[in-house]
């Protein structure tokens, strides 16, 4: 748990001197089934690029916890007008506590988002993430991370987003899914 409130911590003090030069800030919420996560946020839009900091926290009914902080780097519209494509890092520490197992580890992946030609502001987003074992540190091996999601304005600084996401901690002895479903949230901007 000490491990849990450092990362904690150290995930808000980054998104905290991220946020002085964003051009906006906001909070995002994320229920599944068996899950849900609280997060932050700062993104920084500048020509055709945007850089995003997210710090946030999930757990899961199981009483297992997870941390993370992420940059992403996207460029909008390189290959074509409605497709932004980018890369996102991020440091995540989980801990299961059924398996009393913590595992940290840096991820590494790809991100894409493609804007439907709708009245309002749709897109469909799709993430890849993994840490292979030479970066993934204590109890596991590796970690890995997907997801694909809808998304659409809702209000001028809100968004609203259905998806399905995948993570999963490997180790030794088992592959645990820490999430494997559906998810609805939303993110509120200032």
């Amino acid at each position: 748990m000490k491990n849990m409130v450092k990362a904690a911590a150290l995930s808000l003090a980054c998104l905290i001197t991220t946020s002085v030069s964003a051009n906006q800030v906001g909070l995002s919420v994320k229920l599944a089934d068996e899950s849900a996560r609280i997060g932050m946020l700062s993104e920084t839009e500048w020509m055709q690029e945007i850089y995003r900091f997210e710090a946030g926290f999930e757990y899961n009914e199981n009483k297992d916890y997870l941390v993370d902080t992420s940059i992403l780097y996207t460029n909008k519209g390189t290959f074509d007008p409605n497709l932004d494509v980018g890369f996102r890092a991020k440091a995540a520490l989980a801990t299961l506590d059924e398996m009393n197992e913590t595992t940290y580890g840096a991820m590494l992946g790809i991100y894409a988002r493609y804007w439907l030609p709708t009245p309002v502001p749709s897109a469909l987003v799709g993430e890849y993430l993994n840490s292979p074992q030479i970066i993934t540190f204590g109890d596991g091996e590796s970690l890995e991370e997907y997801s694909l999601r809808g998304q659409i304005q809702l209000l001028r600084n809100l968004n609203g987003f259905v998806g399905y996401r995948y993570f999963s901690i490997k180790s030794e002895v088992a592959e645990y899914d820490m999430e494997d479903g559906w998810h609805v949230g939303v993110e509120l901007s200032f």
